[in-house]
């Protein structure tokens, strides 16, 4: 057996060389082609949620190339009949085979994970929280085996009947895709979905009802692929296989390889449409347009900004590197990093983000000169949280309220905005008082995302940060930082523990911090009573489906403020991530009716709703919870 098995694993060696490069070729590509000191571990490793599909393909390929390399070889070479002269059984033979090639794609599969973690070693300091952790790496890599092992099984029975093999497999993928397209809650048909990334707060989640059944069909797969090679049915085996001299067999294949592609160009004409109906439909997502760059520096930014709006470019750059000293100020930051800043970003998601030393924020459709020295200032603070408390700060549970809202308090400590501030406080207050939140839901930031509108980190963020700075005095806030970056802090606290902790190390009452802070809730509450009272509550309801759309109806309590604009937010469950949240517009039908039409390609059978509206001329939108639709 082991001399079989050795023989296998010689005669793999090219596949091996496939799996590599399939697999961890951009251990070779990305260096000659990225800067890997700004690379963040899941842009590499493709893990955030949602992730997988592209993995998933080249996984297939490898595993079919490997399987194709087992029996026909030996078949279509003679060497078949040498191998079962040999004092062995055919159960060995063929353990040995299939063990050989399962070896190979685990073991690459395996180095997969174990590449990605090299190429993320350069980045110093990724901020956005997305850090290597063995757990994931290990999780997804785990899946990903799974995976290309269920299909290693289907390519050793499509091997069964060589290159026609290839053909039912091709017109079933076609179909699996057109299945899910027009209905997605049969994604579990595709055994991608077993690569497919879940997370429940950070922790992966396993697919095991995908995996109870392409687990049994793969072992079934090899059942039969063994009857076939090495047992009763290798008679059928031999009327299957085409000789290589038929010329019948050369048509057969050239009229089902016509067939396959006629099905799909068919599938993909069929999705292509169905994308152009669905992009017809409102949607908040900017259409993408393409400008020359230029760059401009200063001491402590560099940006690139598109040329068509420079004036609007220069006069940010003007005041840069004030807002930067400013920033490094009130954190309490010894020195400010040379910053990158990208002005061209086009985003429905977000006016800015931050990783590392690198901003991108956007100058298309912001002519608010003060809103963009604010987001620059809230950027830039993100970056040295990032170098202050060592990276820490980004990757700890319960810290993204701190997170958003100390960059908020900062930003408006160096841009000042008393009418931002305060609406920003009225949603603050409104979201407190109406969900009936306390501290420790601000600070489980997987609750508050799951339940309410995830901006609410932000604004209540910002609240938190008032009531350590009043508290505690302003120094406070950055010490907080520092706190929860110090060498010697626990790690995995539960969030209001982690809080506990950081305010305790810095000679600061957590109790006190609360009571601040709810001190300036009741504040805003008290001053901006009438404000709060005229946000409408908001009830929806789906109220019919055909063939184009959903109608979702919201019916409000009071009428709606004046110029007031409606949102409806859709997910497909409570677990998808901000960016996979999709939003249509209202019509306004009366005083206190809102209509929204949900394209088809988001109404899955079951899906989640939360009505938004925004106030004429407000920065912020005030949401109702999650329901269910």
């Amino acid at each position: 057996m082991i001399a079989l098995l050795r023989k296998e694993l010689r005669a793999l060696a090219p596949h091996a060389l496939l799996c590599f490069f399939a697999i961890s070729g951009d251990v070779i590509s990305r260096p000659l082609t990225e800067q890997l000191d700004v690379a963040t571990w899941s842009s590499i490793a493709s893990i955030d949620p949602g992730e997988g599909g592209e993995l998933a393909f080249m996984l297939a390929l490898v595993a079919f190339a490997v399987a194709y390399a087992a029996f026909p070889r030996e078949h279509d070479d003679g060497t078949i009949d040498f191998l079962r002269s040999l004092p062995v059984t055919r159960r060995a033979i063929f353990g040995a085979k299939m063990l050989a090639g399962a070896g190979v794609l685990v073991f690459f599969t395996a180095l997969g994970q174990v590449t990605n973690w090299l190429l993320q070693l350069p980045n110093p300091q990724s901020f956005i929280g997305d850090q290597f952790r063995l757990d994931v790496a290990v999780g997804a890599g785990a899946l990903q085996a799974t995976f290309v092992l269920v299909l290693y099984a289907h390519g050793v029975l499509a091997s069964t009947m060589r290159r026609f093999g290839l053909l039912p497999y091709a017109l079933v993928m076609f179909v699996i895709l057109a299945a899910e397209e027009i209905e997605p809650s049969l994604a579990w048909l595709n055994p991608a979905s077993i690569c497919r990334l879940a997370y429940r707060g950070q922790v992966l989640l396993v697919p095991w009802g995908d995996i109870a059944v392409h687990v049994p069909i793969a072992i079934a797969a090899l059942g039969i692929s063994y009857a076939v090679w090495m047992g009763p049915f290798e008679q059928l085996r031999d009327a299957l296989a085409p000789k290589r001299d038929a010329r019948g067999a050369a048509i057969a294949f050239g009229c089902g390889t016509a067939l396959v592609v006629f099905a799909g160009l068919a599938v993909m004409t069929f999705l292509a449409v169905r994308s152009v109906e669905e992009d017809g439909m409102p949607s908040d997502e900017p259409e993408g347009i393409a400008w020359q760059t230029a760059e401009a520096r200063t001491e402590h930014y560099a940006f690139v900004y598109p040329t068509n709006l420079r004036a609007r470019a220069l006069r940010l750059v003007g005041s840069a590197d004030e807002i930067a000293e400013s920033v490094a100020r009130v954190v309490g930051a010894r020195e400010v990093p040379f910053i990158t800043v990208d002005l061209a970003e086009t985003s429905a998601h977000h006016e800015g983000i931050a990783a590392g030393t690198r901003i991108r924020m956007g100058l298309v459709g912001q002519d608010d000169e003060v809103r963009l020295r604010h987001v620059l200032a809230h950027e830039s603070t993100h970056v040295l949280q990032g170098r202050e408390s060592d990276r820490r700060l980004m990757t700890q549970r319960g810290t993204r309220a701190f997170v958003e809202g100390s960059a908020e308090w900062v930003a408006y400590q160096v841009v000042p905005n008393e009418a931002a501030l305060t609406e920003s406080r009225i949603v603050a207050a409104a979201g407190w008082t109406r969900h009936r939140l306390q501290l420790e839901d601000v600070l489980d930031d997987e609750s508050l995302r799951q339940r309410f509108d995830t901006s609410l980190a932000y604004s209540l963020g910002e609240v938190l940060t008032e009531g350590i700075a009043r508290a505690c005095g302003e120094r406070a806030v950055g010490d907080v930082m520092r706190a929860i970056g110090r060498s010697d802090a626990p790690q995995d606290l539960e969030p209001l523990a982690l809080w506990q902790d950081a305010l305790q190390s810095i000679g600061c009452s957590e109790v006190a911090a609360r009571g601040a802070m709810e001190r300036v809730i009741d504040e805003v509450a008290r001053d901006h009573a009438d404000a709060i009272e005229a946000l409408p509550r908001a009830g929806a309801a789906v109220t019919a489906r055909d063939d184009e759309a959903t109608t979702v109806v919201a019916t409000l309590d009071r009428d709606a403020p004046e110029g007031a604009t409606w949102a409806l937010r859709v997910r497909r469950d409570r677990m998808v991530s901000d960016t996979e949240i999709r939003s249509v517009r209202g019509v306004i039908e009366g005083a206190r009716r809102v209509v929204f039409y949900v394209p088809r390609g988001w109404s899955w059978p079951r899906f989640d709703l939360q009505v938004c509206m925004v106030p004429a001329g407000g920065n912020w939108s005030w949401c109702e919870g999650w329901t269910s639709g």
